[in-house]
């Protein structure tokens, strides 16, 4: 018996994944329907977030919060990531800052050059477990 993996390229794969956790948090945050200027924000942003290759990063903290909203742990992002509607449909802050015309390059700027800031602050008495995590 042959087997043949066809595998993505891996530059390809956390861009996707990205994309594909962002669209299904943005049916979750917006139950009525994402409006075509919800839909201009997210693509603009997935869009400098592939260009810079800073979709492992945006991953990574997808999944942080995700384990430790799983268990029970409070959290929330905070700082410039809010300016981000990535951010707000992963799940990872809680404002929505398409009703505020949001600076999104003070998040994250291509002439910076270096990964944007996202701040998350876990409850203190269980911070230990998202460490380990």
């Amino acid at each position: 018996m042959n087997i043949q993996m066809n595998w993505p390229r891996v530059a390809e794969l956390p861009c996707r994944k990205l994309t594909y956790h962002t669209w299904q948090g943005a049916k979750k945050r917006f139950p009525d329907g994402v409006d075509d200027r919800v839909k201009t924000y997210l693509q603009h942003e997935l869009s400098l977030i592939e260009k810079l290759q800073f979709a492992p990063y945006f991953l990574t903290v997808f999944d942080i919060v995700r384990f430790a909203r799983g268990r029970g742990i409070l959290c929330q992002g905070r700082g410039s990531a809010a300016n981000s509607a990535v951010c707000y449909c992963l799940g990872i802050t809680a404002v929505d800052p398409t009703r505020a015309q949001p600076l999104f390059e003070r998040f994250i700027s291509e002439a910076r050059g270096e990964p944007p800031d996202i701040d998350v602050d876990f409850e203190h008495e269980r911070r230990e477990e998202v460490l380990i995590y």
